[in-house]
């Protein structure tokens, strides 16, 4: 194969494996949202299996050996000798997304790149063999939750400074206070107008 044949098909690969892989993102979240069918299992299938094979026949070895690890996944899904769960589902949208990074580097530099998928591709194999449990949903924070829903809170620093609408008593002790001064000054008064006599006479010097 001459290198000018092989670069068209490397182009062609290319469009068609990104519109193919978008098209597996939605398969796979139908699927988990229970919206899928035999059909859209097949479908999703094919995408991976085209991919693999179209890589092999052009000599993209990289990512034809990890579309396989995908495929058989896919092959045991379909089948119904596994049922998807949470972490699968996960497992296969982060697989989606290796294969795009790769046809990605192919497209920008045309090398198949140099990252190591070998994590996912252990997981998608545990997958296969069923030694990996359902992701479990994490246990709702009661506390959080009941917080949430209360008023909030101010803190006691602010508590001090706010001032609730005064009661009909409160109001009255209030009116109370500011009258205290003048009631006092009014008494000076008095006691300067009419002053008490010394004790031991009536008048005292004050008739003199």
């Amino acid at each position: 194969m001459n290198d000018n044949l092989q670069q068209q098909l490397i182009k062609d690969l290319l469009v068609e494996s990104f519109d193919a892989l978008d098209r597996f993102d939605r398969e796979m979240l139908a699927i988990e949202k229970g919206e899928a069918d035999a059909e859209t299992l097949n479908d999703a299938f094919r995408v991976i299996h085209t991919l693999k094979g179209s890589c092999g026949c052009i000599g993209l070895n990289k990512i034809e050996s990890v579309a396989h690890v995908g495929e058989s996944l896919l092959s045991l899904l379909r089948d119904g000798k596994i049922t998807h769960n949470a972490v699968m589902i996960k497992a296969l949208l982060e697989y989606s997304d290796a294969l795009k990074e790769m046809l990605r580097t192919l497209e920008q530099t045309g090398q198949q790149g140099a990252m190591d998928y070998s994590p996912l591709l252990q997981r998608l194999q545990a997958l296969q063999d069923g030694t990996t449990e359902p992701e479990k949903p994490a246990p709702a924070r009661l506390g959080c939750l009941t917080r949430s829903r209360r008023r909030p809170r101010l803190p006691n620093c602010l508590l001090r400074r706010v001032r609730r609408p005064p009661t009909p008593r409160h109001r009255d002790l209030l009116r109370r206070q500011r009258n205290l001064p003048a009631r006092r000054n009014r008494r000076l008064v008095r006691a300067r107008r009419f002053p008490i006599a010394p004790s031991g006479s009536m008048w005292g010097n004050w008739t003199s």
